[in-house]
Formats: C-alpha cells, structure tokens, sequence
C-alpha cells in the first residue's frame, strides 16, 4: 500500500468511526469534526483528529504484517467538564475497534481491516494561544489531546 493512500485511508476511517457513533455525535455533531485544525472562530463543542505517524510492517520479502497508525483527536469545548465528557465519548468510540471497514460510496473507494485501536493516554503540548493546561487565551477554549495507537491491515 502506497504510503500517501494509507494516510487518507486512516484519516477517512477514523472520520468516519467518530462520525457514525450516536453516542458522539449526541455532543459533537459530524459537521463539527475536522480533520487536522479548528477553523476560525468555530462553534463549540469540536472534535480535531490527526494522523501523528505511521509505521508500515518490515520485511525483507515485502509487506509483513499489519500498518501501525498513531492518531491524536482532541476534543474542544467551552468547559473542561464538557472537554472530559467528550473524551469519554471518544475513548468509547475508537479503544476496541476492530472489524472490516470500507467506503465504496465516495471516491476514491477504500477498504481496510482495524486489527485494534489502542488508548495510548493524554499528550501534553503548549499553542502559542495557550496557557498550560490546555486553556486557550484567545478564545477561551478548552482542549484534549488523546493518542491512539491503530493497527490496520
């Protein structure tokens, strides 16, 4: 698998996890979930999610064994009350995935096995807008991070 592809793959399957939870979308509806960053001025509740790294199997005969995908989604909300809620919600969604996942309806089409996605735990990273915590100065936002790790096949 071409490494640019099995990058959009992750992202569109992750996007599509998150999205067609109800038990997410009942506090973060699916047009509100981004990938890579917020946009201007958003509407909170949020959710952003990025592909951090990926690992492709090594072998000295070809591909070996399962891609290794580590995703960060941070959820972004007014309180870090409703930040935590929808942690929980996310956690929910993704720690356990496995099965068969494909989209043939929107091209490209793309279909892919999750072997296990994995809680790795909470990141922590300074925004030049924020203060430590996560607090954002400038829109008073409050952020998130939690790591993934996801196998694919």
């Amino acid at each position: 698998m071409d490494e640019h592809a099995f990058s959009e793959i992750v992202e569109r399957a992750v996007y599509r996890r998150l999205s067609t939870r109800t038990f997410v979308t009942e506090l973060v509806p699916a047009i509100r979930i981004y990938l890579d960053d917020l946009p201007q001025s958003p509407t909170l509740p949020a959710i952003t999610f990025r592909l951090i790294s990926d690992t492709a199997p090594l072998s000295y005969t070809g591909e070996a064994g399962p891609w290794a995908a580590r995703i960060q989604v941070s959820p972004h909300a007014a309180t870090k009350y409703a930040a935590r809620r929808i942690s929980e919600r996310v956690k929910r969604a993704l720690v356990g995935w496995h099965g068969f996942e494909e989209d043939l309806a929107s091209p490209p089409a793309w279909a892919l096995t999750v072997q296990g996605c994995f809680y790795l735990g909470s990141v922590a990273w300074l925004d030049p807008l924020s203060q430590p915590g996560g607090r954002d100065v400038v829109r008073d936002v409050q952020t998130l991070d939690l790591d993934f790790m996801v196998h694919f096949v």
